[in-house]
């Protein structure tokens, strides 16, 4: 079956890459690059393999600054850590899918294979055997797999099933959602709200009774924060000048992948996530830990509270957040990833 790559996609497989850390992602890009290099024999689409391959070394190359024969003479080793560098600012759709195919192909066949096993799908070490027929319960092994293998690496799992191929995979969605519930603390609105009120960033009583989202600590945010903070507000108001919703949700990505690990980054992506329109909350995000996601929950109560952002003025949704940010010139927006193929 031939999968439509979508572009809308890649933020998603951005999160789950950042969520392996360093070492899994050096094993992954590994995998790829010994993908690269050696396609299988049997592969229908030998030349367009082909083209694609040569396609991607040239891009890498113009990345890294390397000739393309250089990076062909390369080591699986040595080419994945040059990857594992520039990956978020490279891949694409299609690159994401086949590292991951890769990664799991060669890295997490014991997985796969229990995963399939619990669900009494015939499989060959992983791979399926034959038309693959949806089991009448998959929380059961789900649930199974999760006592052998963590519920992290089973929700990334289930995530990168459901990215490559949602028609054949969909019947794990239900499963998904409900490991993204638990860990969320969030099966309900009340427990979402719960959770929004109890993290630093508190929710507070401005001067005239409205009620908004104050910024604990706000000096503690950082001059790149503010700039964040004010390029967001800025696109979602309509300001003239302001980054594109493409541009700010690769501004925003790329601010995150500088340190996955800060909390306050998660508050820039859960303001993206509530104001912008056409997004939402992304509850199975892999690298939501409860301190990051305590940070990406906290502009949710304005977003559910029904407050409208003003068009044309970013100044009034920042009095209502209770976010002191003076304006300042709009950011330059970084280079777009790669979408050369």
């Amino acid at each position: 079956m031939t999968v439509p790559h979508t572009e809308a996609d890649a933020p998603r497989w951005r999160s789950l890459w950042r969520s392996l850390g360093p070492h899994e992602q050096l094993r992954a890009a590994t995998a790829f690059a010994r993908m690269l290099f050696s396609p299988p024999p049997d592969r229908a689409d030998h030349d367009g393999w082909l083209r694609y391959r040569d396609d991607f070394i040239d891009a890498m190359a113009r990345r890294v600054h390397f000739r393309p024969q250089t990076l062909e003479r390369m080591p699986p080793e040595r080419f994945g850590a040059m990857l594992v560098r520039v990956a978020e600012a490279m891949l694409v759709a299609p690159d994401w899918r086949g590292l991951f195919h890769a990664y799991y192909s060669d890295c997490k066949r014991p997985l796969m294979a229990r995963f399939l096993d619990l669900c009494g799908i015939p499989n060959d070490d992983g791979l399926v055997q034959g038309d693959l027929a949806p089991p009448e319960d998959v929380a059961g092994p789900v649930a199974r797999l999760v006592e052998e293998y963590g519920e992290e690496e089973v929700r990334r799992y289930l995530s990168i099933l459901l990215l490559m191929d949602r028609n054949t995979w969909g019947f794990v969605e239900p499963a998904l959602r409900e490991l993204a519930a638990e860990s969320a603390g969030a099966r309900d609105t009340d427990s979402v709200e719960s959770e929004a009120s109890a993290v630093e960033p508190a929710v507070a009583q401005d001067e005239e009774g409205t009620t908004a989202v104050g910024v604990a600590a706000s000096d503690e945010f950082t001059q790149l924060d503010h700039v964040v903070i004010d390029q967001i507000l800025a696109t979602v108001a309509g300001e003239d000048r302001a980054l594109d919703p493409d541009e700010l949700v690769d501004f925003v990505e790329g601010v995150l992948a500088l340190d996955a690990s800060r909390g306050r980054t998660y508050f820039h992506l859960g303001m993206l996530d509530w104001l912008l329109p056409g997004r939402g909350p992304a509850w199975d995000r892999p690298e939501l830990n409860d301190r990051r996601r305590g940070w990406y929950l906290a502009v949710s109560s304005q977003r559910r509270s029904g407050s409208a952002m003003p068009r044309g003025s970013s100044g009034s949704w920042r009095s209502i957040m209770g976010i002191s940010i003076g304006r300042r010139r709009a950011p330059v927006a970084p280079e777009r990833p790669w979408q050369g193929r």
